[in-house]
Formats: C-alpha cells, structure tokens, sequence
C-alpha cells in the first residue's frame, strides 16, 4: 500500500474509509513502535505541518517517507500554500519522488515560510496538477458553515482537488446541508467531501478547539464529549459520507 494514492481509497472503498492526523511527535513515535490495534483500522495518516524553515519542511518530508515505507500506509503530508514557491516546484517534485509521496492536503493561511509563496489553496492545487498529471493525490480544506462553501468547494475540484476534508465539525448540519447544495447546483461535482472529527473528543480538547480555531461547541459536547461524537458519527454514518478523519489536538 505504500505510496497508493487515497483518492483510489475513497473509490475502492470497502466500507468507510477511517484516516488520522499525526504531529510530528506522534510520527516519530509511530516510526519507533509501530501500529497499535486501534491504528490498524486507519486506511491512512495525514502529516501536520508546524515547521517554520525550509529545512522544517525538507526533515518533514522525510519523516513522512520513512514513517510510509515502515508502516505500509499512505501518508498525507500537510502542505501549506506559504510552504513554496513557483520557482522551488522542480526541486520539489525531486524530492517527494525520492521519498515516494504522492498525497497531499492543501491548506491556506497557515505559516508563510517563504514570502514569494503561492497565494491561494487554487494556485497551489493547479500548479502541482500541471507540473505532475494525475501523479498526485491531493486534497483540500473546506469550511461548510461558510456562506461561500458551495462555491469554493466547486472552484477547488476544478484546481485539481480530489478529495475535500472539513473544518472539524460537532453539528452534521452544515456538511449535510453543504453536500445537498452540491448535488443541486453543480451537477458535475463528483469529489469526496470528508467529515473532518474528533475521534474521543475531551473538554480540553473542545476548549482548544473553541479557544484557538474560534469554533462554537455545542452544549451536548460540553455536557457528554464521548457520547456527542458518536451521535454525530452515526448521523453522518447515516449519510453515507465515503470517510471519517480524525483530527489530532491538543488540551487545553
């Protein structure tokens, strides 16, 4: 499985496809001890990104080839727009050849590394399409709360995104209402949206999450953590999104 591209997980899927966040420190650790039962059952592991250099960046890369080839599981590697430049692609291509990555989760407005980076999450996807053709696996972020989510969804599947994961959600309702106005609107849009979860949320977990992302908590995860997220993994169950990704986060 090293090196499979997870836009051919979601097609070939054989019941839900369960994937989780690592940092940097949970790979590391993951390199050293191997899978536990419960990450047997993720199809793959996606790589935060929390460097603030080049070489962060380069160190990272490796990391996520070696953690690949050790564990047999597709790793997708955080890859912000401020991460590179148009003039640094080649170097790049060289390098994820090298460490055989081919997947990729583009996410905009975190940590500039290099001022002369790309722009936006649009120009990042159609630049690593046109550089590599159907080589890569590469998704993006949406927020489905947001009143121009439909049509930013719409414009990234035409970037080249494979594949969309949501801002971490505790209410089905905008994702749900989000995959609806789809359907409706754009019937050519084809790609995956993927809930994006806690697995066990905590309340240190959810106050960071209120704290730090400014995302509103409802009081059923305040007053039962456990029990919301499963309410809210069985309602979307229900709606047969084709994956689950757990996000990693710290207590607060």
């Amino acid at each position: 499985m090293c090196g499979k591209m997870i836009r051919e997980l979601y097609q070939k899927r054989y019941g839900r496809v369960l994937s989780a966040e690592l940092t940097k420190q949970e790979a590391e650790k993951l390199l050293q001890s191997g899978l536990t039962k419960r990450e047997e059952g993720f199809a793959f592991f996606s790589l935060v990104n929390q460097g603030q250099t080049e070489d962060d960046f380069t160190s990272l890369l490796a990391l996520a080839g070696r953690l690949q080839r050790a564990i047999d599981r597709p790793i997708m590697v955080h890859l912000r727009t401020g991460d590179l430049s148009p003039q640094m692609l080649p170097e790049f291509f060289e390098q994820i050849a090298e460490a055989e990555l081919v997947n990729f989760l583009i996410i905009g407005g975190d940590k500039r590394v290099h001022s002369g980076g790309f722009s936006t999450t649009e120009d990042l996807l159609k630049a690593l399409k046109k550089g590599t053709p159907d080589r890569l696996s590469l998704g993006a972020t949406i927020d489905p709360s947001q009143p121009a989510a439909p049509l930013k969804a719409k414009v990234r599947q035409a970037a080249g995104a494979d594949f969309l994961i949501s801002q971490v959600l505790f209410d089905e309702q905008p994702l749900l209402a989000l995959q609806d106005k789809l359907r409706k609107a754009n019937p050519t849009f084809s790609i995956p949206l993927i809930p994006g979860l806690l697995l066990k949320p905590t309340l240190g977990q959810l106050r960071w999450v209120n704290h730090v992302l400014k995302v509103a908590i409802p009081d059923d995860f305040y007053a039962q953590p456990a029990l919301a997220g499963q309410r809210l993994r069985a309602q979307l169950n229900q709606a047969n999104f084709v994956g689950e990704h757990f996000f990693t986060v710290p207590e607060k």
